[in-house]
């Protein structure tokens, strides 16, 4: 079984226009297991959602220590828009990583520049949707929320 560490690191829109890229790798290849190294408030818009096995959480804080205590268990490292020094504090963690150095494609959308990541693994099915996770539990509380403050 391959396991892959997405790394998208900033901000809560990019881990989203990451989620088509995600889904398409689970589909491509059912069996594998999904890291995601994001920000806190990345996860926040996708914690529980099933087609990731684990996240890797931090904040800016503690970036540089959670970077260290990644272990070289991986069989690739797909960086979204990765930037140098993300690159080179990941390094240690898989023998092969996908990713421009510059992060993007050109005259593309952010979207279907991480597509490419996958479609350069084998994947040739459509784009699949972005995705936001919403905890039942959290979208009762957004419901208990609205209905109080109307």
């Amino acid at each position: 079984m391959k396991h892959y560490l997405f790394t998208r690191p900033w901000g809560i829109g990019n881990m989203l226009l990451a989620t088509p890229a995600i889904k398409a790798l689970r589909l491509h290849d059912p069996y594998c297991k999904i890291s995601v190294l994001c920000e806190d408030r990345g996860y926040e818009v996708l914690r529980g959602w099933d087609v990731v096995d684990n996240f890797i959480v931090f904040n800016e804080n503690n970036m540089r220590r959670v970077m260290q205590l990644l272990r070289p268990e991986y069989d690739m490292i797909i960086h979204c828009q990765p930037s140098h020094g993300l690159m080179s504090l990941t390094h240690h963690a898989a023998t092969k990583a996908l990713g421009s150095t510059t992060g993007r494609v050109t005259d593309c959308h952010e979207v279907e520049a991480n597509m490419y990541l996958v479609r350069h693994l084998g994947y040739n099915g459509p784009t699949p949707p972005l995705t936001i996770f919403i905890n039942p539990c959290d979208h009762k509380a957004e419901i208990l929320f609205y209905n109080q403050n109307s």
